[in-house]
C-alpha cells in the first residue's frame, strides 16, 4: 500500500529549498522558495517496508521505548527521484538510539507514547534546518504514523539548549549560519536545567511532538482557503477562532493587529541572507515589541503551527525540567521566557496547553 506523507519542516523559515534536500521528483506542490509554507505531500512507493514498520509498531505498543531502535536510521540526503521512506540506513545509526532513549526515560507518559507513532526516526547527515516532523496517511486519508528527522551535527556536537538557542536566535540579526558559533554582541540565552538530561534534545523533541499533536488533533484550524496562483505561494486561509490560531492569528499567514510587532516579518532564521537579515540596531526593537505580545518566542511568531509547537515545548521544559530561560539582548534588556509562561498575557495559551495535555481522548498520529 502506498502511503502519503505530509511533512512539516520544523525550526525553519523562509529562503531555503527543502525540496532540493529531500528530492524534488516525488514532492507534490512544494515551492522552490519556502516563504512561510512548510507543507508538502509525498507518495511513498514502499510496500514491504511499510508492513514491517507496522509490525514493529504493534510490538512496541506496550513499551514505546523499544520502537526507537526499530525506526532510527542514519541517512544521506534524498537523491533526485529517490523514495524518501526507502533511503538506505547507513552504518552507525543505532549508536544514536541512546540519545533518544534517555529523553524517553525523562518524558511524561503522554510524550513517551508518541514514540510508538514513529515509523521513521531519521538522523540526517546533511540538513539545512535543525529538525522536522510530519504524519503519514494512507490513500484513504487516514493517519497511520509519524516521521521525524534531526540534523546529525546537533547530536554529534552535544549542543546544550543554551548554546543552540543562542545560535538560532542570532541568525535573524546576522549570526553565523554555518557553525554553531555565538557572536558576542548579538542576543544570547542563559538556560539551565537541574535534571541531568540533554535539555536541547528534550526541547526539540517536545517541539516536534507538538506538531504531531497538532496534526492529529487539528489544534490549528482554518477555513475558506484561497487557491494559490503558483506552487511558490501558500493558500491564504481564514482562522477558526475556536482553535489555537484564534489566540493570535488573523489568517494562517498574518497575526492579529494586537499580536503583530515591529520587524516581526523580518525574522528569517535559517533563511537569512546578507540582503534580508535584520540589523544589530533592530534587536532592542524586536524584543521590546515581542514582550508585549502573547508569543512565547520570536520563532513562535512566524506561523500558527510553530506558535503552538514552541509554546508546548516551553511549557514542557518548565513543568518537567524546571528549566530557566532568559534572553539577554546585549543591549541592556533581558526577557525571562519562563516568567512569561505565567504572565497574564500568556494565560489563555497556557490554559489551552494545560487542558490539551490532560484530555482523556487526545489523539496520536
Amino acid at each position: 500500500m502506498k502511503t502519503q506523507l505530509i511533512l512539516f519542516s520544523l525550526l525553519l523559515t523562509s529562503g531555503s529549498s527543502f525540496a532540493s534536500q529531500l528530492g524534488q521528483k516525488d514532492l507534490v506542490g512544494f515551492p522552490n522558495t519556502l516563504g512561510q509554507r512548510h507543507f508538502f505531500t509525498f507518495v511513498s512507493k514502499s510496500t514491504l517496508k511499510t508492513k514491517q514498520i507496522s509490525a514493529n509498531l504493534e510490538s512496541a505498543e506496550t513499551n514505546c521505548r523499544d520502537n526507537i531502535k526499530q525506526v532510527i536510521c542514519l541517512v544521506e540526503p534524498v537523491n533526485e527521484g529517490e523514495d524518501f521512506e526507502n533511503r538506505k540506513c547507513l552504518e552507525g545509526g543505532d549508536s544514536y538510539a541512546p540519545h533518544f532513549e534517555k529523553i524517553y526515560d525523562n518524558y511524561p507518559p503522554l510524550l513517551q507514547k508518541m514514540f510508538c507513532s514513529l515509523k521513521h526516526l531519521y538522523i540526517e547527515k546533511i540538513f539545512f534546518g535543525t529538525a522536522y516532523a510530519g504524519t503519514t496517511k494512507d490513500q484513504d486519508g487516514n493517519p497511520n504514523g509519524a516521521v521525524m528527522g534531526i540534523r546529525q551535527s546537533v547530536l554529534d556536537e552535544q549542543l546544550s539548549l543554551q548554546t543552540w538557542t543562542s545560535w538560532k536566535e542570532q541568525l535573524s540579526f546576522g549570526g553565523i549560519k554555518d557553525a554553531y558559533t555565538i557572536t558576542p554582541h548579538l542576543p544570547q540565552i542563559t538556560a539551565s536545567t537541574p535534571v541531568q538530561v540533554n535539555d536541547l534534545l528534550y526541547f526539540i523533541l517536545a517541539h516536534e511532538f507538538g506538531h504531531m499533536f497538532d496534526f492529529a488533533n487539528s489544534v490549528n484550524q482554518f477555513d475558506d482557503c484561497s487557491t494559490p496562483v503558483s506552487d511558490d505561494e501558500e493558500p491564504l486561509c481564514d482562522v477558526d477562532d475556536s482553535s489555537w490560531s484564534g489566540f493570535s492569528w488573523a489568517t494562517n499567514l498574518t497575526p492579529k493587529a494586537d499580536s503583530d510587532f515591529a520587524l516581526r516579518a523580518g525574522l528569517c532564521f535559517y533563511g537569512c541572507t546578507a540582503e534580508n537579515k535584520l540589523s544589530v540596531a533592530d534587536v532592542p526593537l524586536v524584543y521590546e515589541a515581542l514582550s508585549k505580545t502573547n508569543f512565547i518566542s520570536t520563532y513562535a511568531a512566524t506561523n500558527p503551527y510553530d506558535d503552538f509547537a514552541e509554546s508546548l515545548a516551553y511549557y514542557v521544559i518548565d513543568q518537567k525540567l524546571n528549566s530557566s530561560y532568559v534572553l539577554d539582548t546585549k543591549q541592556n534588556q533581558t526577557y525571562d521566557s519562563m516568567m512569561k509562561l505565567k504572565d497574564p498575557i500568556f494565560k489563555s495559551k497556557y490554559e489551552y496547553i494545560d487542558n490539551f495535555l490532560n484530555k482523556p481522548d487526545i489523539k496520536y498520529p
